[in-house]
């Protein structure tokens, strides 16, 4: 869960979501990545994804079975083929954070997806076999870190690799990486840097790209996809391996109202309002109404926003007309909120409306709104409501 974060460090050589301050970038330079020393979450939504996805491709298996029947044989002077496996927590208790920097929050052997960030964190083995006999002539096992951060004020994003040798031997001694990425979709390929580097106890590899995200004109609205393809390479091989990655889709638009463009992980972003905060009344108010079987209250069936200022006020008009009398110091709190389709109007399973504090009812109505611009919320956007003690 990442509280505020300060604003990330550049640097020059690599390489919510309420609140998060994300550096501009600027040609040959990068953020680095947050460890827990730096950052803290404050999202309380976060979703798992799949590894494979984000990883490059295991591909030992096909280079064993190839070179069992022959698709790939040669001479001992031709050398030794390279390929790359991963080894699951429950295998090995190695911690890739044993050798390179991480997020607290970054897990292994999955990617945490947030609206801003994603990060994971595998174990990677690089064995080598010989052409001749199939036996494994040398190993490498390496920590990898891969987070990739956008921006909701920005159309810079950025992903950003980094590797730390665990152990080697063999025909792996004095392997080197390098690599190269471009990117896909509504954008243009930003600074990047991949530098060819010998992997080496004590020494981490670190690379990063960056996509430009092409939405200059009111209701652009497109998907950016960064693909990057690492190269190790070995004297001792007979050729260089390459294995390819992509990220998952980033959002760029430039539809959220009163602001400029900007780029999110499609996520569904959790609006959190606690009973013991400065909106209890609210919180309540909105707590007994998901209770009484509104939606709001879960993924599964969520609020969507609704931009059109006229829906809006007729949402407003329907649960909250005028000639409803407020007692003094109250507003009148509708639920569903105004601003979503699922409002009283222009929803269909109901509304609850109760007349609470007025501070409260404006101060959270405030938060509402930041709450949109920080996580790029545009028309039909879906989110969540969720209330805590």
């Amino acid at each position: 869960m990442r509280r505020s974060q300060p604003r990330r460090k550049l640097i020059f050589s690599l390489l919510s979501v309420i609140t998060i301050s994300t550096a501009t970038l600027t040609a040959g330079s990068a953020a680095a990545i947050p460890s827990d020393s730096d950052t803290t979450r404050d999202d309380s939504f976060e979703y798992k994804l799949d590894a494979d996805y984000w990883f490059p491709q295991e591909d030992c298996d096909t280079v064993t079975q190839e070179i069992q029947q022959g698709i790939l044989s040669g001479t001992a002077d031709e050398g030794s083929i390279a390929c790359l496996s991963y080894v699951s927590a429950a295998d090995d208790h190695t911690s890739p954070t044993a050798v390179i920097p991480a997020p607290g929050w970054c897990t292994r052997d999955v990617v945490t997806v947030t609206r801003t960030e994603a990060c994971g964190m595998r174990v990677g083995k690089i064995t080598v076999t010989n052409l001749n006999d199939g036996k494994v002539t040398g190993e490498l096992t390496y920590g990898q870190v891969i987070y990739a951060f956008t921006s909701a004020s920005s159309t810079n994003w950025q992903f950003q690799a980094t590797l730390g040798e665990v152990s080697a031997w063999g025909t792996a001694l004095g392997t080197t990486i390098s690599g190269t990425s471009w990117c896909e979709g509504v954008c243009t390929t930003g600074p990047q840097s991949w530098p060819t580097k010998q992997l080496s106890p004590g020494t981490t590899y670190e690379g990063y790209a960056s996509a430009n995200a092409t939405v200059p004109n009111r209701g652009d609205i497109g998907a950016t996809v960064i693909h990057t393809t690492l190269t190790t390479s070995n004297p001792q091989w007979v050729s260089p391996r390459t294995a390819k990655t992509q990220t998952a889709p980033v959002r760029c638009d430039n539809m959220l109202p009163g602001r400029g463009p900007g780029c999110v992980f499609e996520v569904i972003p959790e609006l959190n309002y606690s009973l013991s905060g400065p909106y209890p009344e609210l919180a309540a108010h909105i707590r007994d109404a998901q209770q009484s079987g509104l939606p709001g209250g879960s993924s599964t069936r969520p609020l969507h926003r609704l931009t059109d200022s006229d829906m809006r006020e007729k949402n407003r008009n329907t649960s909250c007309p005028s000639s409803l009398t407020r007692p003094p110091g109250t507003d009148c709190d509708e639920y569903p909120f105004a601003s979503t389709w699922e409002g009283a109007a222009t929803g269909s399973g109901g509304f609850s409306r109760r007349f609470i504090d007025s501070t409260q009812n404006r101060l959270g109505g405030s938060a509402l709104a930041t709450f949109y611009n920080k996580n790029r919320v545009i028309e039909q956007d879906a989110f969540t409501v969720v209330i805590t003690p």
